[in-house]
């Protein structure tokens, strides 16, 4: 009876810590009363059934078979669930209807009304965020709870409010309509409805009035479409009191500063919350945001922050969000892309349904071609259906006419080909998707978009006729090779002022792939046509995604003065006579655009000993050391660290070398296949285990006498055989998937990115590492490392953990595991969730240590984009934190407990039985203990809630814990304490450090 009345403190303070008193939905949706006790095994209720489901492998999509609204028996604080067959339909079992939006029913759902995850992943994911609890609701379905039923339990002043960040992941065509209703037993009393597309979420908090009997919450689909309708209510709480919605930041992402006249621009003001650190979207009026124009004839805004330029000039726009405040100023100019669509850059919009023009016949566009464009007639051709375009042309020459007054302009060699691809598009990329991603240089959805090799020149007397020459004096573009699908390129981007037989002007980016910058030049007042023109940069016309981004013409020079440079890198580790290529771009002033220096920069290194820099910016390591290379433009400095030591590269064993500089793998190799282990020189789509043969080995003796990999693994279940000795490892939940993709990769990360090429996001990039998507993993083999190389040098492994920013969005987590030969874990690091980020990893390798894995998990996602990396992976002698640290491996004889400190305050409390308890039933959703030892509060080897119920005892009734040797710890000696690593308890004969407790290493972090 005792252990009873522990067992229910502890977890009555486990709902405490959610949030006081909270009513927590997802609880709710489980079959708890929100107070956090619903069984760990129910996970969501079948929206058409209303049954309680106790697992959901079995659920995937399911039309409605019945009445499209139905009961739920198994909670009675579920009032029912429904499916939408209609726009206007019931939402409560009394008869209350609500009108949905009439593309958001579709008369199915997929997967069940979640709990505590979002549909179709195995955590709840809002913008980014990752959230403990909620309701995840794939379109077109709702729930309703009961509120009578939950003022009756919890008393009514504990019903007074519900609050919720809502929205959607990162599912790329996601497109819904989230609804939160009040009602009474016979009228809707209030509701809220917000239409939510991609990394997107609003905080709606709203009172509860005492007349209202029902909450309901709902996803419909808002475009009669369900693909990918991740509909998510995160920490979906009722409270006493309203809960905080104060701001810890906010952020105004960069707006295009030149405004396309007449085009709607949504501009995107981001808060981060310091309620659970929610990333909320804050656009619109309702979120608190309000708008100043400094002239409304030149600049309209709406509640929403939809901004359009509706005279040509100069306006600056304030945005103000509670105690933040952010001004910033337009230019907004005629509009190239509209034109090149039918309108007339300003006043008169583009054609409906035109996406661009033929550059072969000058008719307007209404679909996208996707395929090559030869040429039939006049090139260049006249285009006589807008009086602002002179003509379109191929550039079936590198000495091409360019316009209709015959002008032979000559590009550079290679430029032209036989053929273009694709009508000449606004606002989308060529090949692309339909809008313009420039890289670093933002995302726009205005501009023209040029496949190579064409070009379209607009008319400068017709556009002075219309707005006058004053207004008609520069132009403006974001330009380069569009970054929304990589590996194309590179482009030569080219803008001509002339008249008809004189070049005056010429603009010129060269050699542009997934990037852009600014172009932007002063129009001659003679000038008769303005061209713009996408070259091949002598490589053919594959990929060559030409862009202009923001391409207006404007009254006024812009301010490209700059505020700060940028590097490629602010790091480099590398070996004596490597060399790196630093490149260098000026941050605008005005604008925040970006734009290459690299020429112009000058270079110094203050150690030239140990590393080298010429004018170019090329750096050459010489010998072992440190140095600095500053880097300076006018009276900006940026710095850049170099390390050069000895290593030995993961990413270059990966591809059949040995990891030095001696022995360097096969040019033509980019990496390993993971189902047959063999090196592969081409990169892969979908990779599953074909023959039931995972992990699978990996030879490499026979070329380098050495077995430096043991295998790779797809990581097909959370517990995983990750050796060919046979270790389990079991990776958090829901890391594994059915399937990976592609090579693991040295030195590139997956999905055909190009190779020598590690993004690292704000960190920069590196040239070295291995790029394994998930979920896989590699494992070497350290005992051929040792004997190849001398074990004093493979004494530390580090890396960039993260996951590669070359391409946008994706989701991992990283694990660095060391095993011995039993199967034991000695040393692991997880960390993540990452996207388009990294962190750096270093852990001394135990002598005990036989081999190294390295693994990605999809952090129960799916693995979409996951393309995880693990830059500069190497292996040292010395340290790479603490370079005096070198070649000496610790044999661990103690292991440091501390008996009952489960999480990482280093002091034992109520905290740590409700850290463990919240682990054991909180369904993967909390941590693990610190140390698993430190919380076998019985020394049974096991973790279950007699240890919670112990260590609670040890609190509150003097009892004693057992101590890894079997000896009792009591509160006036329980310090941190070292125990024999290898020793035996002569209690039950086994020792006092398993391999695992419950499936986790018996102590991975040990007290200090």
């Amino acid at each position: 009876m005792k252990v009873s009345v522990i067992c229910c403190v502890a977890c009555a303070l486990l709902a405490a810590t959610a949030g006081a008193a909270d009513i927590v939905i997802g609880d709710l949706v489980g079959g708890g009363d929100g107070s956090g006790n619903a069984q760990v095994k129910y996970v969501g209720i079948n929206a058409d059934t209303g049954e309680i489901f106790d697992r959901s492998d079995d659920i995937d999509g399911y039309l409605n078979t019945d009445d499209p609204l139905v009961p739920v028996t198994g909670s009675k604080y579920v009032d029912s669930v429904f499916i939408m067959t209609a726009p206007t339909m019931p939402i409560t079992t009394t008869g209350v209807t609500f009108d949905f939006e009439a593309g958001d029913p579709v008369g199915s759902c997929w997967d069940l009304i979640a709990k505590n995850r979002s549909p179709d992943l195995t955590v709840l994911l809002v913008n980014e965020v990752t959230y403990a609890t909620g309701v995840g609701i794939h379109s077109s379905a709702g729930i309703t709870f009961d509120l009578a039923a939950l003022r009756s339990t919890h008393g009514d002043a504990a019903v007074k409010y519900f609050s919720s960040v809502i929205g959607g992941d990162a599912c790329g065509v996601l497109d819904i309509n989230l609804y939160v209703i009040l009602s009474s037993s016979d009228a809707v009393l209030d509701s809220v409805a917000w239409h939510c597309t991609p990394n997107r979420a609003r905080f709606v908090q709203i009172a509860i009035p005492d007349a209202a009997r029902f909450l309901t919450l709902a996803t419909g689909a808002a475009n009669f479409v369900d693909w990918c309708d991740h509909g998510n209510f995160a920490e979906a709480r009722i409270t006493a009191t309203p809960l905080d919605q104060s701001l810890a930041q906010f952020t105004f992402s960069k707006p295009p500063i030149v405004l396309c006249g007449g085009s709607p621009t949504a501009l995107q003001m981001t808060g981060v919350m310091v309620l659970y650190g929610a990333k909320v979207s804050l656009d619109d009026a309702s979120a608190g945001t309000t708008y100043t124009v400094s002239d409304p004839a030149i600049l309209d805004v709406t509640d929403s922050g939809v901004v359009t330029g509706t005279a040509l000039g100069t306006a600056s726009l304030t945005v103000r969000n509670g105690d933040f405040e952010e001004t910033v100023f337009f230019i907004v100019g005629i509009d190239l892309g509209g034109i090149m669509a039918g309108g007339d850059g300003l006043a008169v919009p583009p054609i409906d349904g035109v996406l661009g023009i033929n550059p072969d016949t000058g008719e307007w566009g209404y679909a996208r071609l996707d395929a090559d464009v030869y040429e039939t007639g006049d090139n260049p051709l006249e285009v006589s259906a807008s009086d602002h375009i002179d003509s379109v042309f191929l550039m079936m020459s590198d000495y091409q006419a360019i316009h209709s007054g015959g002008l032979q302009y000559q590009f550079p060699a290679g430029d032209a080909n036989a053929n273009g691809w694709e009508i000449l598009l606004n606002g989308r990329e060529p090949g692309g998707p339909d809008y313009l991603n420039m890289g670093t240089g933002g995302t726009y959805t205005n501009g023209l978009g040029i496949h190579a090799s064409a070009g379209i020149t607009f008319d400068l007397a017709s556009l002075r006729a219309q707005y006058g020459a004053d207004k008609v004096k520069h132009f403006f573009a974001v330009a380069g090779e569009g970054a929304g699908q990589t590996g194309g390129g590179p482009v030569n981007m080219h803008v001509i002022a002339s008249t008809a037989g004189d070049v005056l002007e010429e603009w010129q980016l060269l050699n542009m792939r997934d990037r852009g910058e600014i172009m932007s030049g002063e129009i001659p007042a003679d000038a008769q046509f303005l061209t713009f023109a996408t070259g091949a940069a002598a490589n053919g016309i594959g990929g060559d995604h030409g862009c202009f981004a923001q391409a207006a013409i404007i009254d006024r020079t812009m301010d490209l003065s700059f505020a700060d440079l940028a590097l490629s890198t602010g790091f480099a580790t590398l070996r004596v006579d490597d060399q790196v290529q630093i490149a260098v771009r000026g941050i605008t002033a005005m604008g925040g655009f970006e734009i290459d220096v690299t020429d112009q920069a000058a270079y110094a290194s203050d150690n030239t000993a140990v590393a080298e820099v010429d004018a170019t910016g090329l750096v050459t390591a010489r010998g072992n050391g440190e140095a600095t290379i500053s880097v300076t433009f006018d009276d900006l400095r940026k710095d850049l660290k170099v390390l050069v030591l000895d290593f030995v590269d993961l990413g270059e064993i990966v591809a059949g070398g040995d990891g030095t500089a001696d022995n360097p793998p096969d040019p033509f190799n980019l990496g390993i296949d993971i189902d047959t282990g063999l090196f592969g020189t081409a990169h892969l789509g979908t990779v599953t285990d074909a023959d039931g043969e995972n992990p699978k080995p990996v030879d490499t003796e026979p070329a380098l006498g050495y077995d430096y990999i043991d295998s790779t693994f797809l990581m097909l279940a959370d517990a995983q055989v990750i050796n060919l000795v046979g270790t389990i490892y079991t990776f958090p939940l829901g890391e594994s998937y059915g399937n990976s993709w592609d090579l693991i990769l040295r030195a590139a990360e997956a999905d055909w990115t190009p190779p020598g090429r590690i993004g690292l996001g704000p960190l920069g990039e590196v040239s070295r590492g291995v790029g394994i998507h998930a979920s896989a993993g590699i494992t070497f083999d350290l005992a051929s490392l040792r004997d190849a190389h001398g074990a004093e040098n493979i004494s530390f492994f580090s890396a960039y953990a993260g996951e590669g920013s070359l391409q946008p969005t994706g989701t991992v987590n990283c694990h660095v595991v060391m095993t011995d030969g039993a199967g034991n874990v000695v040393a692991s690091a997880s960390k993540g969730p990452f996207t388009d980020s990294a962190e750096f990893v270093e852990l001394r390798i135990p002598a005990e240590a036989a081999f190294l894995t390295l693994a990605v998990g999809s952090n129960g996602d799916g693995i979409g984009s996951d393309h995880g990396v693990f830059g500069n992976a190497f292996l040292t002698r010395c340290s790479m934190l603490d370079p005096d640290d070198c070649g000496t491996i610790i044999v661990e004889d103690k292991v440091y407990v501390l008996m009952g400190n489960v999480n990482t305050d280093s002091k034992v409390d109520i905290a740590d039985a409700i850290a463990l308890l919240g682990y054991l039933f909180g369904g993967g959703l909390k941590p693990p203990p610190v140390c698993a030892k430190a919380a076998d509060a019985n020394d049974d080897n096991k973790l279950d809630i007699a240890d919670a119920v112990k260590i609670l005892g040890y609190l509150f009734s003097q009892q004693p814990m057992l101590a890894p040797d079997h000896s009792t710890i009591t509160a006036a000696i329980n310090t941190c304490t070292g125990y024999d690593a290898d020793g035996v308890d002569t209690s039950d004969g086994k020792p006092y450090f398993p391999v695992q407790v419950s499936g986790l290493p018996p102590c991975e972090t040990q007290c200090q």
